[in-house]
């Protein structure tokens, strides 16, 4: 028996940092064929992901703002679920937190 992804398992959700930086990754995705959806806040992304999603592009400015709503869709997630999640981190001493293993 095979299974068949709905669309909305093939898109790629976005949570980057500014309006100017989702249409900028929206239209990289676009001339691909990707379909993307922006989400506005964590609750709306945790929201998408619990309907189906290919992958995950988040800001790690978007997960200071308490990420437990998508860590439980995370959690929630079937064992042999393989969802990238891509955190847009600032690089070397800019990001403690990421440094630190912490977001």
């Amino acid at each position: 028996m095979t299974s068949e992804a709905t669309p909305n398992e093939w898109r790629v959700l976005l949570l980057p940092p500014t309006l100017r930086d989702a249409e900028a990754l929206g239209k990289v995705l676009a001339e691909a064929r990707v379909a993307t959806d922006v989400c506005a806040n964590l609750a709306a992304l945790a929201a998408e992901v619990a309907r189906g999603a290919g992958a995950v592009v988040v800001s790690e400015e978007a997960l200071h703002g308490g990420a437990g709503d998508l860590a439980a869709q995370v959690r929630d997630q079937p064992v042999w679920s393989d969802l990238p999640i891509v955190v847009l981190s600032r690089s070397g001493a800019e990001s403690p937190s990421l440094a630190r293993g912490v977001a």
